[in-house]
C-alpha cells in the first residue's frame, strides 16, 4: 500500500524482502494488488480474490471441490506461474 515508508524505494526494498522467502516475485504482486484494490468485489475482474458463483462450484469435481477449500490451494496454484512467467 505505499504506506511503510514516505519513501517509494524503501517500500519496495521491503516489498522484495518479504516476497523472497516465499519465492514470489514483487513487481507483479503489486501490479495484481494494486488491480485487486481497484476491482475489489468486482465479480470477474478482481483477480486477487476470485469469486466462485454456485453454479461454477456445483459443477466441479469432488477432488477440485476440496482442493479448492485447502487453505495453501491458492498458494499452491498461482506460486509457479509467479515464479516461471511473472504475470
Amino acid at each position: 500500500h505505499g504506506t511503510f515508508s514516505e519513501y517509494v524505494w524503501l517500500n519496495d526494498l521491503c516489498g522484495h524482502l518479504a516476497h523472497a522467502p516465499i519465492l514470489a516475485p514483487y513487481w507483479p504482486w503489486q501490479k495484481s494488488h494494486r488491480q485487486h484494490h481497484q476491482y475489489t468485489s468486482h465479480l470477474t475482474k478482481d483477480r486477487g480474490h476470485p469469486w466462485v458463483t454456485e453454479e461454477d462450484y456445483y459443477s466441479r469435481n469432488l477432488i477440485e471441490k476440496y482442493f479448492a477449500a485447502f487453505p495453501l490451494s491458492g498458494w499452491l496454484r498461482w506460486n509457479p506461474i509467479y515464479t516461471v512467467i511473472g504475470l
